[in-house]
């Protein structure tokens, strides 16, 4: 494992595969399990972006529940985040990117200012909307896991 950066200290793991162990070792077996299922998918979650809580549950073939949140907020908030969310107001059919200090902001206010004209938002709550982005840790976990490994030296050192 690796000195995280920002991680509070705690080494990461320096593989998927040490991270899902870590995962399922640290949390609990439910969403840890979902969890580590997301993480099966990671290559995908990276090609696509932007991807919604109900994207990433579909992704598993589930609706979005209490667990899948869970999963989510592990693979986002905690040491070993590999996840970024961000969030956007949906209006009109257009999804304008929202600050996520803002929505956290409003969350506590109950206020929500348009991105845009500045004019308080009606029912803000039922036109945000969550997403998540893979991070440059995960990134680079997929880009260790994909390289080959070195050649081993046929003849010993001196």
């Amino acid at each position: 494992m690796t000195a995280a950066a920002g991680g509070r200290g705690r080494p990461r793991p320096e593989t998927l595969e040490d991270l899902k162990a870590f995962v399922l070792a640290t949390w609990h077996p439910g969403p840890a399990g979902t969890a580590v299922a997301l993480l099966d998918r990671a290559g995908e979650i990276v090609e696509r972006g932007e991807t919604g809580y109900g994207g990433l549950a579909a992704m598993l073939d589930r609706e979005v529940d209490k667990e899948i949140l869970t999963a989510v907020t592990i693979l986002c908030s905690s040491s070993i985040a590999v996840f970024d969310i961000g969030f956007v107001l949906r209006e009109d059919g257009r999804d304008i990117p929202l600050d996520a200090r803002a929505v956290s902001e409003a969350n506590f206010s109950k206020r929500l200012a348009h991105p845009v004209t500045g004019e308080q938002v009606e029912d803000w709550e039922g036109k945000t909307y969550p997403f998540v982005t893979a991070n440059d840790y995960l990134r680079e976990l997929l880009a260790r896991e994909a390289a080959p490994a070195p050649p081993s030296d046929p003849v010993p050192a001196r």
